[in-house]
Order: C-alpha cells, then structure tokens, then sequence
C-alpha cells in the first residue's frame, strides 16, 4: 500500500502502523468487510447499521464514542487504490465492545471470470443465525476445504430443507426471464451488496422476487450470479452439473451496481467536502 513495507491498523480508537496484513481477532462478536475504493469506503453507512443489528443480537451495542469512526475514516484514506477493510467489534473490560479494523488480502475476479463465469459447488450447512454477521468457523473451514477440493470459486449453503440459502461470503441471485429471484430475507443475512443489487435491478426494468430455491429448481433459471463486497455481480457459468447462461441482462444489472458504487464514491467526498468547509 503506498509502497510502503507498513500497514495502517485502527487499534484503541489510533492507527498504528504493522508489518503484515490486519488479522481478524479470534474474539470478535460481530464484524463487516468494507469494499473501499480510491479513499472512500463504499456504502459506508449500511455497513455500520449492519455491524449495529449484528451487535444487537448479542445484546451489544456499538461504541458511544465516535472516536473510531474518525479513526475507521482515517484508515480508509490510506488506501489509494481498491482494497477490502475489516471491522471487527471485540469484548472491552467494562462489558461493552471496542472495534478494530485494518485491510485485509482481498482479491477481485478478473475481467475473464467476468466475461466467462465462474463455477461454484453446494456446501450442506447452515449459519446459527444468518441475520447477524458472526464469524462461524466451522463453515468457513468446510467452505474452503470444499473449494480447493474442486476448484471452485464460491460455495453455495444448501439448508436441512435441500434449499439454497447464500454463499459463505457472499449472496446469490437468479434470472428467468425479466425476473430475479433470491432466497427468502429471513434464511440469508441482509447482504449490503445484495440489497443495492437490488436497487439497480428494478432501475433497469428486472423484477425481483424472494422465494425459496430448492436443489430440484436449479435447472430451471436461465443464468444465475453471485453478489458480494469483492465480487459484486459476478456471473456463474457452472454449478455442479447445471450450466448457466452468461446473460447480457446480468451485464447490465452490473453495470447499473457500479453505478451505485461510483454515486457511493462522490457521495462520500462530497461529504467530507462539507465537513472540511
């Protein structure tokens, strides 16, 4: 970052500066993972409202010092380029929580994966509750090892009723025809990439439907993509033995998401324009 051999890391409410990359604490409650691109963390304000209904499961609360959201803001300017940064809420001695935060590895699909799809395999497992952003190791371990046992680049969760619910890390999306279909909000958390997908489907004409997907349903959809901080839109070519059409109309569904980021971007530093005048 920078080229510099030293990595900003938000501790205490200060950035300090470390050597290796910021590593999520074993001990958080609650976390979220900011896309932030040239600067400017995107959606910035649904991810804290976010990480705020996560707490609240857990009875928690977010800080009542604003301290860390200077500091979270500082961190953030220190990225120049396109980088994910986490937040992670952890246990304090008072009983409350304190955050923490620093940029993680991230990688992006590239412009073929885009173009050409990707291929994604079913994981049978279920989040505790999958309307709070809680870090649950056991799925992301089976996720992994499922990925790299066939080379896949996401994992879709199949529920004890054989229905699709998300991936494990990201959302999931159908097109038939002029409508998209996703699971049902109560069995996925609220994604924040989902939601604006969402926003920009119905700008460009696609209607949107919630309903549960089941395994036998699969075959019947047209395309299908993934949705997620780092991926975004991202068409599926392949899922175990379904094959997915790469669909124009999910192009431009796409296009119309980068269009909210870029409004989230100016958004953002018309912001801080104003704080500064």
């Amino acid at each position: 970052m920078n080229g510099d051999l030293t990595i900003p890391t938000l501790l205490q409410g200060r950035i300090a500066l470390a050597p290796t990359p910021y590593s999520a604490p074993q001990n958080a409650i609650a976390y979220e993972v900011i896309r932030v691109e040239r600067g400017c963390p995107l959606f910035l304000q649904e991810h804290l409202g976010r990480l705020s209904q996560s707490l609240a499961v857990t009875g928690q609360r977010l800080p009542g010092d604003n301290g860390w959201l200077s500091g979270l803001l500082g961190l953030c300017a220190y990225e120049p380029f396109t980088r994910n940064v986490r937040v992670d809420a952890v246990p304090n001695a008072n009983g409350g929580v304190d955050l923490q935060a620093g940029f993680i590895a991230s990688s992006y699909p590239t412009r073929a994966m885009y173009r050409y799809g990707v291929t994604c395999a079913l994981l049978h497992a279920e989040r505790q509750n999958p309307q709070a952003k809680i870090w649950q190791a056991n799925i992301r371990q089976a996720a992994d090892a499922l990925l790299e046992e066939t080379s896949a680049y996401e994992a879709l969760l199949v529920d004890r009723h054989n229905c699709i619910t998300e991936g494990s890390r990201s959302n999931i999306i159908f097109l038939s025809g002029k409508t998209i279909t996703t699971p049902p909000a109560e069995a996925v958390l609220p994604g924040i990439t989902l939601a604006k997908v969402e926003s920009a489907a119905k700008q460009i004409g696609l209607a949107w439907r919630r309903a549960p997907i089941a395994l036998g349903e699969l075959g019947s959809f047209e395309a299908c993509a993934i949705t997620g901080t780092s991926p975004g839109v991202l068409p599926m070519a392949r899922l175990g033995n379904i094959e997915y059409a790469i669909s124009p109309a999910l192009e431009e569904l796409r296009l119309a998401y980068q269009r909210l980021c870029t409004e989230s971007m100016q958004a953002f530093r018309q912001l801080g324009k104003e704080r500064n005048s």
